[in-house]
């Protein structure tokens, strides 16, 4: 399986789950969320998305699209070929992070040509700085997560296959009072995992969600020191997408900045083309 592979599933979790949402407010007939005619041309009301609760890449960290991606990819591989183990999808993940701790260190971005090209080509020598090596932490921390995943992933699919043994040696040998203690155990065992994947969740969502408000501010505070520099929430949205880059070292999509502009001017009743 290629490395990428995993990415590969994450983009389409993404893609299913905007799809679900679009098709259950047609269902629902919620059509202000909604623009576009025709079923097949229909998306989202870019002013109103952010009131709607589905997964995004601006909400759910990549780890963790990953674990509700897993399982249903098992008919894309040719026949003969065998299917990969749960957990080899998150070694997969992990190794495609070490990929970019590699690039963070040893390529840049040429904003010239528009590509990444070696640091002593582009600076005269290799030169680092507290961005790259931040950048290049973080791609190492969501590496480590997904082998501790993987690893976590792999020995739960072990302790289940032993279960699956020792149920059957248990059926065959002891009585209905063993086997209920067995599955006593078990189940106690599963409780504590999804409580502490529940509690992982919960403080990635609550870390995420508080840079973002604080990025959010900022961004409107600048823009509203100003509010008629730019004709349009596009343009000013594209301009601080580049702001939080050079002032804030924070990488946000434009639909994103473009959003929180045009919801603060919502609110402060100032039009926007």
């Amino acid at each position: 399986m290629n490395a990428s592979f995993s990415t590969v599933m994450i983009d389409d979790y993404f893609k299913t789950a905007k799809e679900d949402e679009i098709r259950k407010l047609r269902e629902e007939k919620q059509h202000k969320y909604l623009v576009g005619e025709g079923t097949d041309d229909m998306d989202l009301n870019p002013d109103l998305a952010h009131e709607l609760d589905f997964p995004t890449e601006e909400n759910t960290e990549e780890l963790d699209a990953l674990s509700e991606s897993v399982g249903s990819w098992s008919d894309v591989f040719e026949a003969g070929e065998p299917d990969p183990e749960n957990h080899e999808y998150f070694a997969a993940f992990a190794l495609w992070h070490v990929g970019d701790v590699i690039n963070d260190l040893l390529f840049d971005y040429d904003y010239k040509t528009h590509k990444y090209v070696a640091k002593d080509k582009l600076n005269g020598k290799i030169k680092e700085d507290s961005y790259t090596y931040r950048n290049a932490a973080e791609d190492a921390i969501i590496a480590m997560h997904a082998v501790c995943e993987s690893e976590l992933m792999r020995d739960t699919e072990r302790l289940k296959e032993d279960h699956r043994k020792i149920l059957a040696e248990v059926k065959a040998h002891t009585s209905l009072t063993v086997q209920k203690e067995i599955d006593a155990k078990w189940e106690v065992q599963r409780l504590e995992e999804d409580r502490r994947k529940s509690e992982q969740a919960r403080e990635k969502a609550r870390l995420s969600h508080r840079e973002r408000d604080e990025m959010r501010a900022l961004v409107v505070g600048e823009w509203e020191k100003n509010p008629t520099q730019f004709r349009s929430a596009e343009r000013a949205g594209n301009y601080y997408v580049d702001w939080l880059h050079e002032e804030h070292k924070k990488e946000y999509q434009p639909r994103t900045v473009i959003g929180w502009i045009r919801q603060h001017a919502k609110e402060k009743n100032i039009r926007l083309r």
